[in-house]
């Protein structure tokens, strides 16, 4: 009897503590459907937050909107045809340009073609030189950009062409007297050593072969030199010195 008492309890007790292990199994997996859901729920928010976002982003994709294609075609052949036209004025622009220039160059080339005739009868004394040469006068070497013309004192110094008389005065490099004639195509001549009997005033026209002076004897660079009374004469080709050689001959 006693027995029977306690298998009733002791199953009794049983039941209890595997009602527990059910209910503690239930819960777990309460919790853990639970935390799929939630996983499960966050990823098709992210899914769904990056379609909208695609979707946001396919208007503005051209090649996709047969609209916004056809406008940007619209403009681009407008843009084209602007281009063109613009290219196409300023090569006639530039054409009328490059024909002003030659006409400029044949207008000056006159004068600039024309040869030179020598600016006094003689004979070379001492030639153009970049590099310095001794000089007896001086006692010591300095280059000579012009050309001493050896001649008589007195001799007839003329214009080696056509121009109008810039300077006429002393010569800064202390060759004396001068005179400067622009030719008006670039190039001006230079006559130095003249006399004081300077026969053209500053501003005058000339021909080729008027007498613009004399041979003199004022210069403080060739006064002492071998070849004695000269012509100094220079060429300048805008602001340089060029060697005359190349425009007149002796």
């Amino acid at each position: 009897m006693l027995n029977d008492k306690n298998n009733g309890k002791s199953s009794k007790k049983l039941r209890k503590e595997a009602l527990y292990v059910i209910l503690f199994v239930c819960l777990c997996v309460v919790a853990t459907v639970a935390a799929v859901s939630s996983r499960n729920n966050k990823v098709a928010k992210k899914q769904q937050m990056e379609n909208a976002k695609i979707q946001s982003q396919k208007p503005t994709d051209n090649a996709k909107n047969p609209e916004i294609t056809l406008i940007d075609d619209s403009l681009r052949e407008q843009k084209e045809y602007e281009n063109s036209l613009e290219v196409k004025n300023n090569k006639h622009q530039g054409k009328e340009v490059k024909n002003e220039k030659k006409q400029e160059v044949k207008v000056s080339g006159n004068i600039a073609n024309s040869k030179m005739v020598k600016p006094v009868e003689g004979v070379i004394g001492r030639e153009y030189s970049e590099v310095p040469v001794y000089w007896e006068s001086l006692g010591t070497y300095r280059p000579n950009f012009g050309m001493d013309i050896k001649a008589e004192l007195g001799k007839k110094v003329v214009a080696v062409t056509d121009g109008v008389v810039v300077e006429v005065g002393d010569n800064k490099d202390s060759y004396g007297k001068q005179v400067v004639i622009d030719h008006q195509n670039g190039l001006k001549s230079v006559y130095a050593n003249l006399s004081e009997n300077i026969s053209v005033k500053k501003g005058q026209k000339v021909k080729q072969g008027e007498k613009i002076g004399e041979v003199g004897n004022t210069s403080l660079i060739s006064f002492n030199e071998k070849y004695k009374s000269n012509l100094h004469f220079e060429i300048l080709k805008g602001n340089d010195k060029v060697n005359p050689a190349k425009y007149v001959k002796y």
